[in-house]
């Protein structure tokens, strides 16, 4: 059965978030089976203007070999251009990131192999004053309806104090569908006027419904 798209659209204000001063951030919520995948950027602020990256894994360790339980294919998969397969087996296509809050079960809270945070370092010595950032896409997926649960904060720092992380949002969508059925999920963010931006963080230290999930790219759109 094919499972048609879902939307969702919600101003912030609406959903209990404090509004920046200088924004009105709106998230836009859809969700599809493997029919229906949508396309990713590879020119976004991600592919051309990291400098360095920082990885965590669930024990807050920095780990460049994390988000990679259940064979996915690590947190190189993020910033790949490409949007990956939605189908069972098609793991190498994800990372997988969380905190292992499973109500089944898990034991993953020590495992190296889960990733718990992305930093991504943009490359000041190009652009001193920082980058200018306007929209952020996260996607998720699953080849069942197992791990496709996309939740992440977003923060950003500033060429000020590029220490001092600020949040932006927090994403939290699980799809709806038919158990079992291979599904992907997209969150985006709009309205965001940071300037002058020197990183951005992925905080994937948040419940859900099976502990981890699969995600399969981050566009961080703007300009410098």
């Amino acid at each position: 059965m094919r499972l048609n798209p879902k939307s969702y659209i919600l101003p912030l204000a609406m959903i209990g978030f404090a509004l920046p001063a200088h924004a009105a951030l709106v998230i836009g919520y859809t969700s599809g089976d493997q029919t229906t995948v949508p396309e990713v950027s590879d020119t976004d602020l991600l592919q051309t203007s990291v400098g360095s990256t920082v990885l965590l894994d669930s024990t807050g360790a920095v780990n460049p070999g994390t988000f990679t339980i259940e064979g996915a294919g690590g947190a190189a998969v993020l910033t790949d251009g490409s949007k990956g397969i939605t189908a069972p087996g098609g793991n190498t296509t994800f990372a997988t990131a969380g905190n292992d809050s499973n109500p089944w079960g898990g034991g993953y809270q020590t495992d190296a192999a889960m990733g718990s945070r992305a930093t991504y370092n943009f490359n000041l010595a190009v652009n001193t004053a920082g980058y200018d950032i306007t929209t952020v896409n996260v996607f998720s997926g699953w080849g069942d309806t197992g791990r496709d649960h996309l939740a992440v904060e977003v923060l950003y720092s500033t060429v000020a104090a590029p220490t001092t992380f600020l949040s932006l949002a927090t994403l939290n969508y699980n799809p709806t569908t038919n158990p079992g059925q291979p599904v992907w999920a997209q969150a985006n963010l709009t309205g965001i006027t940071a300037t002058g931006v020197a990183a951005i963080s992925f905080n994937f230290n948040i419940d859900t419904e099976a502990g981890y999930s699969g995600y399969r790219e981050i566009d961080v759109l703007g300009s410098a």
